[in-house]
């Protein structure tokens, strides 16, 4: 769970490592693509199908967790509690 002022948030497992993975990363940004490609990214997407992997994108970025910016989405770092 994310705290966002008062709001409390659930987000999957999956979705929570996506965003801890986003975290360590230097770029802080992602494709769909890169969901299956990326040695790092590819162990939490390989079982799930494109559409799930949309979905949590999708997901994240209507939480705000993620901004999307063309075919990237960013992690946002004012969304994370510190």
């Amino acid at each position: 769970m994310f705290r966002n002022g008062q709001d409390i948030r659930d987000i999957s497992r999956r979705q929570h490592d996506l965003l801890q993975l986003l975290l360590s990363m230097e770029d802080k940004s992602v494709t769909l693509q890169a969901l299956h490609l990326e040695p790092v990214l590819a162990p939490l997407y390989r079982p799930v199908s494109e559409k799930t992997a949309r979905r949590d994108l999708e997901r994240l970025t209507h939480l705000k967790l993620l901004l999307q910016d063309g075919k990237r989405y960013v992690l946002n770092p004012f969304a994370l509690d510190s």
